[in-house]
């Protein structure tokens, strides 16, 4: 059921507000927090194989109000995808912005997160 749903989110939009299902059923692991105030850009280094691999990941605010403009996957194999948001907020009433990864489960090296110039607090990525 999880996979259909992840399927139905990649189909609808590619990135999409976390559900309570979600939330409850993915083991997430965390993969890194970076500090989301003063900055375009931040990087979160995962370690490809030595991290292992994930369908999808997710970010999360620890605290304060990120707002992601986009998001860029480098896998294993030197590929990369970006999601493009606009500038999502993570909040209380967006609390999780997931992304199923293209191609199932991937090694990922790392994710760069470009923030909007407003953004504060700090972004955690998990991945499952």
């Amino acid at each position: 059921m999880l996979k259909n749903l992840l399927i139905s989110a990649l189909l609808v939009g590619g990135a999409t507000s976390g559900t309570a299902l979600a939330q409850r059923a993915t083991p997430w692991t965390q993969l890194g927090a970076r500090d989301a105030g003063g900055a375009d850009q931040r990087i979160v280094n995962v370690g490809g194989r030595m991290a292992g691999s994930f369908h999808v990941l997710a970010l999360e605010a620890s605290k304060g109000v990120p707002m992601v403009k986009r998001v860029t996957v480098k896998f294993g194999d030197n590929t990369r995808q970006i999601v493009e948001l606009g500038s999502r907020k993570i909040d209380r009433s967006n609390p999780r912005i997931t992304i199923p990864l293209e191609g199932g489960s991937r090694y990922v090296d790392s994710v760069t997160i470009d923030l909007d110039r407003d953004s504060y607090g700090e972004v955690v990525v998990s991945g499952a």
